[in-house]
């Protein structure tokens, strides 16, 4: 059995770091949370390049369907190249289409490290990938049941940012691969909310004011 400040702390190493104390739900995680001046930089520069290739919808389907950019960030991707200015949820969305198609590579290619992520992205984030959730030697890298859920619950936080603090689940697994009764802790240990709408028949992660609660049967969970 793990004693709740221990597994607190291992739910904790999951998310980037947040404001539990915020007065508005989207202050609770913010750009400096999850990426640093210069790496928000890089993704502004990255992503003016890349609106020079894929200027319409149709071309960044083409990039979908090329598996060079990810379902959700094509996505987040079409409302960007709309935009006559480009702000820092630019680098949100760069961030997330990494991590997404991270966290989709085979054994081979991740054994290559981050040269094998598309040329679109910035260096400076394939790099912060690799670091941050993957381990072993260079060569020879893996990802953790541990780091697999980090990245998910980073791909989570990343949508809720980018689309005012809701987001669709069916947009998260268009994506990636998650257990619903995973899902469910993951999105839990982001604070957000799961909940159905009947109207829909979808479920949304929503983010509040009032933090969720999560569920320590996670961190006591044997992972295979």
């Amino acid at each position: 059995t793990v004693k709740p400040e221990a597994g607190a702390s291992m739910a904790a190493s999951l998310i980037p770091p947040r404001d539990e104390t915020a007065q508005k739900p989207s202050d609770i995680y913010r750009v400096e949370h999850l990426l640093t001046e210069r790496e928000v930089e890089d993704c502004v520069a990255a992503f003016e390049n890349f609106k020079e290739t894929y200027n319409t919808p149709e071309l960044i389907d083409e990039g979908v369907k090329n598996k060079l950019i990810q379902p959700i960030g094509g996505y987040f991707l079409k409302q960007l190249i709309s935009k006559e200015s480009v702000d820092t949820s630019c680098a949100l969305v760069l961030y997330l289409d990494t991590l997404v198609k991270f966290i989709r590579l085979k054994p081979f290619d991740l054994a290559k490290g981050f040269k094998c992520l598309p040329d679109h992205l910035p260096v400076s984030l394939k790099r912060k990938v690799f670091d941050n959730f993957s381990s072993g030697l260079p060569q020879r890298k893996i990802i953790t049941p541990e780091l697999k859920d980090k990245a998910i619950c980073h791909v989570i936080i990343l949508s809720l940012m980018i689309n005012g603090c809701k987001t669709d689940v069916k947009l998260l697994t268009e994506s990636i691969r998650v257990e619903p009764r995973n899902m469910k802790k993951l999105v839990a240990i982001t604070g957000a909310h799961l909940e159905s709408d009947p109207e829909l028949g979808q479920q949304r992660i929503i983010l509040r004011k009032n933090l969720a609660s999560f569920d320590l049967s996670y961190i006591s969970r044997k992972r295979k």
